[in-house]
């Protein structure tokens, strides 16, 4: 048991840190950062690799007697799996920004390194969550509203800046977009989990899961895209 608690306070801070420096790489144009982000992925997979193993076995195990102990290798399953997709979608995120500087882009006056302030601070409550063994924040992650509104609302407001000849860069720009909200989405997954270790009063509930609400990015196609250009165009 203690060996799986180190091992996903080790995830969460390489999730953690690759999350906080594809912020700053997308705030500050930082190739290093960026750089920083890719090398972390052997070890993130690795621990992701080792942790699954440990909870699998102790499961399997006669050592996992008290229904907080069982509920929180079932968490940590959960977690685990949270944070590989977090740095996954982090890595996702890095990738596009670097395109989107190779295409000549910038999101520089745009509200995406706000964005990315929101997205960094919720994974790192979730990661003092679990490390702490507290389960506030992670139940501030949980009754934080959905962000998808607002990275959509982003999107649109920097896409109206571009003139035609900017029109690829759009595809990168929406790409981190949809990395924010996956992040956040992955993100109050590991909070529901972390709720469902800590609170004793849970009586074996599985908290319910997010996963099949509508995502409004999943919306936002080109065609819309379009549409909604051209109804600002209109107003303005």
């Amino acid at each position: 048991m203690q060996t799986l608690r180190m091992h996903l306070a080790d995830m969460c801070r390489v999730s953690q840190r690759c999350v906080d420096d594809s912020v700053k790489a997308l705030q500050l144009g930082s190739p290093d950062m960026i750089a920083s982000v890719r090398d972390n992925a052997y070890e993130i997979n690795l621990l992701h690799s080792d942790t699954a193993g440990i909870a699998r076995e102790l499961l399997l195990s006669e050592n996992v007697v008290q229904e907080r102990d069982l509920r929180f290798v079932l968490s940590s399953i959960r977690v685990c799996d949270a944070l590989h997709m977090i740095h996954n979608n982090t890595l996702e995120m890095a990738s596009n920004t670097m395109r989107l500087w190779g295409n000549g882009g910038s999101l520089a006056l745009t509200d995406f390194p706000q964005a990315g302030d929101l997205v960094s601070n919720l994974v790192n409550s979730c990661s003092a969550a679990l490390i702490k063994e507290e389960i506030e924040p992670a139940q501030m992650v949980l009754q934080g509203d959905r962000f998808d509104r607002d990275f959509v609302r982003t999107f649109y407001d920097w896409y109206r800046t571009l003139d035609y000849a900017e029109r690829t860069q759009a595809p990168y720009a929406l790409s981190i977009a949809r990395q924010f909200c996956e992040i956040v989405r992955h993100a109050r997954e590991m909070a529901e989990a972390i709720v469902f270790w800590l609170d004793d009063d849970m009586d074996g509930a599985w908290p319910s899961s997010h996963t099949a609400e509508v995502n409004v990015l999943d919306l936002l196609t080109e065609e819309s895209i379009m549409a909604v250009q051209t109804t600002m165009s209109g107003r303005l």
